[in-house]
């Protein structure tokens, strides 16, 4: 278990309210001058793993070697046995979808970040992307043509990502929506989330997961004792799936930070948290 935070003094707040946590997500738009000055700075001393990610320019990064150098020189700063999962522009749906690049685009900036990560030859540094979420791999989401092995070396994909979130009071358990077709309602004969993500046979990352306070789209509140019992049902289903299922889930870093309709841990929602971190 981890999460992501606003900042620094936030996460260590949350830390405080429900114990030592062994992962966290955090996010840096250019590449930083060094690790020392990323947001997942403090990560190394904790004893934490750090999920970290970049947005390079997907339209020049696979031909900018300024920029690749520049990557090269920040994963030299990593602490020696810090295990870090580094991920270049995570959830790229929609901006692949507005045009902002295409995914080709996408798929040759990650393949030559993954070819910088592994040159360094260092185990303890990975190579991860994030999807956004069940719509994704839901036929009838406008995601869904994106064929992701078209333009991805998995070879060289370490950790693979999902960001699963309710977001409405109708959503779901985590289990059904990841585990079931077209985002839970399971009456299509395409994969499930999860069994797309096993089929590329890397480990499983949910690099954000969280509930929100209010329906994104009808703003009504879901309550503290909904928050809860989700994300201790989706604990407890994560336990289950790694003690049968071949791909394992590795991490899930829950999303302390507000997205559309909040999702700050407060109250029955955050013991249920501290009651799922081991």
């Amino acid at each position: 278990m981890g999460a992501a935070a606003p900042d620094t003094a936030s996460f260590n707040s949350l830390v405080r309210a429900v114990g030592p946590l062994k992962a966290r997500r955090t996010y840096d738009g250019a590449i930083p001058s060094s690790f020392t000055s990323s947001r997942a700075a403090t990560d190394a001393a904790a004893g934490r793993t750090s999920y970290w990610s970049f947005k390079p320019n997907p339209k020049t990064f696979a031909t900018d070697t300024a920029a690749q150098a520049k990557l090269s020189r920040f994963l030299d700063t990593v602490p020696a046995g810090h295990k870090t999962v580094i991920i270049a522009l995570h959830e790229p749906e929609d901006e692949i979808l507005r045009g902002d690049y295409t995914l080709a685009q996408w798929g040759a900036a990650n393949n030559k970040v993954s070819q910088i990560v592994k040159a360094k030859k260092r185990p303890e540094l990975r190579f991860g992307i994030s999807l956004m979420g069940p719509w994704t791999f839901d036929s009838r989401s406008p995601y869904y043509k994106y064929k992701w092995e078209s333009v991805l070396n998995f070879d060289r994909v370490d950790v693979v990502g999902i960001d699963p979130y309710k977001f409405r009071a109708s959503t779901g358990s985590l289990q059904s929506i990841l585990t079931k077709s077209n985002s839970g309602v399971g009456t299509t004969p395409n994969p499930s989330t999860m069994a797309k993500l096993s089929s590329w046979g890397k480990p499983i990352a949910l690099t954000e997961w969280g509930v929100v306070t209010n329906d994104r789209y009808t703003g009504a509140p879901i309550s503290n004792t909904t928050r809860a019992e989700w994300i201790t049902a989706g604990s407890n289903w994560m336990k289950s799936w790694n003690a049968t299922q071949p791909v394992k889930i590795e991490a899930a870093l829950y999303f302390h930070v507000r997205p559309d309709g909040g999702s700050y841990l407060t109250g029955a929602a955050l013991t249920a948290f501290a009651n799922a971190t081991p």
